[in-house]
């Protein structure tokens, strides 16, 4: 079999034409298989097509392999050992530009490993000149960067808010938070073309957040700290349990645990009034349960009982704690970035997750109590409330709910005060 190998180094479609250009070239030249991937060969990383490609010939099932030039098989010395491998293999490399590729005599070892070397060198140069342009930029007040997401919009110097979609992304949080980040159902019900992926790196973006090179206030933001914790913290509570987010959002939808199994109790509807069940085939309290009812009279009961005491110790101001964890990453931060002095290269990354997590405020220790007094002890109020209204009260002021089995109540643990103190009834 003769294979032709074709690669391009980034999956920009401004690469389109020279990895097809070169796939077509390859088939000219007779290749009955085209290899043809994008990825850098300079960069650390694994080429799946370049694996393939040892795979074959290593196997023995390859008599001849066909590329452009030799900087197409690698640019961080790897294609001296495939050279020499293919020699041993008896396996002919044919180079399309002219250049000879065979490591069988001396005149041609030698220029094999010097083009090797250069390509190479050419690589650490090109991404050198590519660091320091970037840090001269930002050097500037510039911010150099690629896709920025989407509400906001890149002028060639400054991230700014995007004119036009701007109010759309503001639009597409609150749609996400009505249905607490159930990323597919807004896709479905909206016809967005985005995947539920791409939605949930949107949600993470910190330029939301108005953070842009590691800085904050940078941009105007397009969701506070508070919206971003309460989204992360739904979604995390879901991967955590491995569950996903309701289907039907009512107002004990994904709050209500069973003791025995650790599961969700699921809603029924009995006789037109709904109840919540266990529905966990090997749980001992499969098919219990209690009315919905019940469990909102005692979740209120137990709200309003607690309202007056906390919100009287989230008024006291909380001591300012030194956190042992924001120092060890500054220490870990000075530890990259003197490797990164000493030349050590692929650490930036790593040095700006770090700083993004020195700006990430720590959720909050305690629920607003005092924000919500008021509310809670107005006589009627939570009776009325819709499931719209009562569900964000429940996230931001109930830790747990847990069924243990009775029929006529349920294990109610509130969130923190400044204190600590965990209200339980």
């Amino acid at each position: 079999m003769i294979v032709g190998y074709a690669r391009v180094s980034t999956d920009g479609a401004d690469q389109d034409i020279s990895i097809a250009e070169q796939a077509r070239q390859l088939r000219e030249a007779g290749c009955d298989r085209v290899i043809a991937e994008r990825r850098s060969a300079h960069k650390d990383g694994i080429r799946p097509g370049w694996e393939e490609l040892l795979g074959l010939v290593a196997a023995g099932r390859v008599r001849k392999v066909v590329a452009v030039s030799q900087s197409r098989l690698s640019r961080r010395g790897e294609d001296v050992p495939f050279l020499r491998m293919c020699s041993r293999q008896g396996v002919e490399v044919v180079l399309l530009d002219g250049t000879p590729a065979s490591t069988a005599d001396p005149a041609s070892k030698l220029l094999t490993g010097v083009l090797s070397l250069v390509n190479e060198i050419d690589s650490d140069i090109k991404a050198r000149n590519v660091r320091n342009g970037l840090a001269r930029r930002k050097a500037q007040g510039h911010y150099a960067c690629g896709r920025v997401p989407f509400g906001y919009r890149y002028d060639g110097s400054q991230v700014a808010i995007h004119p036009e979609h701007f109010a759309d992304a503001r639009l597409l949080w609150q749609q996400l938070e009505e249905v607490e980040f159930n990323l597919p159902r807004v896709i479905r019900r909206h016809g967005l073309r985005w995947s539920a992926r791409g939605l949930g790196r949107w949600i993470d973006n910190p330029i939301l957040r108005g953070i842009v090179n590691n800085e904050a206030g940078k941009v105007e933001a397009l969701i506070s700290w508070q919206e971003w914790q309460r989204a992360r913290g739904l979604l995390e509570s879901r991967k955590r349990v491995g569950a996903r987010a309701p289907r039907t959002l009512r107002t004990f939808s994904g709050l209500v645990r069973c003791s025995f199994c650790n599961h969700w109790l699921h809603y029924v509807v009995a006789a037109g009034k709904p109840r919540l069940k266990c529905s966990n085939l090997r749980c001992s309290h499969f098919g219990r349960g209690l009315a919905e009812w019940k469990i909102r009279a005692q979740v209120i009961e137990a709200l309003r009982a607690a309202a007056e005491r906390m919100a009287m110790l989230g008024a006291e101001p909380a001591p300012l704690v030194p956190s042992p964890v924001d120092d060890a990453k500054r220490q870990q931060i000075a530890q990259l970035e003197a490797l990164q002095a000493q030349g050590v290269q692929g650490l930036e990354g790593s040095i700006e997750a770090l700083r993004l997590e020195l700006l990430t405020p720590p959720p909050p220790n305690s629920a607003d109590w005092a924000g919500l007094r008021e509310v809670l002890l107005l006589p009627g109020a939570l009776e009325a409330a819709t499931v719209p209204e009562l569900r964000p009260l429940l996230h931001e002021l109930v830790a747990e709910l847990t069924y243990t089995g009775d029929c006529n109540r349920i294990t109610i643990r509130l969130r923190e005060g400044a204190s600590g103190d965990a209200p339980n009834s």
